[in-house]
């Protein structure tokens, strides 16, 4: 294991070099890149941290220099920062008292506001790069005249309404006579919506479990998109002694296995990352 590269959180993989501490950083820079270009570099007391992007550079770094009496070049080994342990002796006391009290529909109200939140800046960032590029996929259906993106955003809201009254609506009816209705779920209604509205109609769900205490929706969907297309990221905690996980939904299922292969087992922040696929955990 003292040979095995990890993924460090920046999404690189990182060398640690024993000594080079002299050079300047421009100096590493020069003299590494015959390996593949140098991301970012790091010092910490007489070792220096160098992050290559692609697996392959990293490795023939540590080929090139392990033997090298100056440098014994090894992979740099993952650890919990400081932050995180500090982090957990405070986190129960920041944490609201009052959010055991609540109802489970407050919370979901929650989660359903900020899938929403997310889900909408996306699609907003995704039509304003199709503007540059008429040229790729519309999967969004544009007509000829669009609307502004506030006006947009704002129909896109009123359908989602309409399609849940009018879903809800069509449940009632047809359950009328056999007794109450069936309970609809908001996030499956609302997921449907954005399934519809995006022109997507095999999403894949993705799982990422064991996930640092630290991690949030942002660091998890700047990790994946490096490596895929990224529809959207929701986080579900389990409370402050669990480790969270991710919901990562994908295009496809070749994007799903990628990000399999790329984070399975990898290390993120001092936890061992596991991926699985959603459909293979539904028994």
């Amino acid at each position: 294991m003292a040979n095995v590269l990890h993924l460090a959180s920046n999404g690189c993989y990182g060398v640690m070099l024993h000594g080079g501490t002299e050079l300047e950083d421009a100096e590493i820079k020069k003299m590494l890149q015959t390996y593949g270009k140098v991301h970012e570099i790091q010092r910490g007391g007489p070792n220096c941290f160098v992050y290559f992007k692609e697996y392959e550079e990293a490795r023939g770094c540590i080929d090139a220099l392990a033997s090298d009496p100056k440098f014994q070049a090894r992979p740099a080994k993952p650890r919990e920062t400081k932050e995180k342990s500090d982090v957990r002796e405070t986190r129960p006391m920041r944490r609201d008292p009052s959010r055991k009290l609540r109802s489970k529909s407050e919370i979901r109200k929650e989660d359903f506001d900020r899938i929403t939140f997310n889900t909408e800046r996306t699609k907003i960032e995704k039509e304003r790069h199709l503007t540059f590029a008429p040229d790729c996929i519309d999967v969004y259906r544009r007509t000829e005249n669009r609307k502004s993106t506030t006006t947009d955003t704002g129909d896109r809201l009123n359908k989602s309404q309409r399609f849940s009254n009018s879903r809800t609506s069509k449940e009632f009816q047809r359950n009328s006579d056999n007794g109450p209705p069936h309970l609809i779920h908001c996030m499956d209604l609302w997921m449907d919506f954005i399934l519809r509205e995006f022109g997507i109609r095999n999403a894949v769900e993705v799982i990422l479990g064991n996930l640092p205490l630290l991690s949030n929706m942002q660091k998890i969907y700047a990790l994946t998109s490096t490596f895929v297309d990224v529809i959207n990221v929701v986080m579900v905690e389990r409370g402050h002694n669990y480790s969270p996980y991710a919901k990562v939904f994908v295009t496809s299922h070749d994007d799903a296995n990628i990000l399999k292969q790329r984070l399975h087992h990898h290390i993120l922040g001092g936890k061992r990352i596991f991926v699985q696929f959603a459909e293979n955990l539904i028994m």
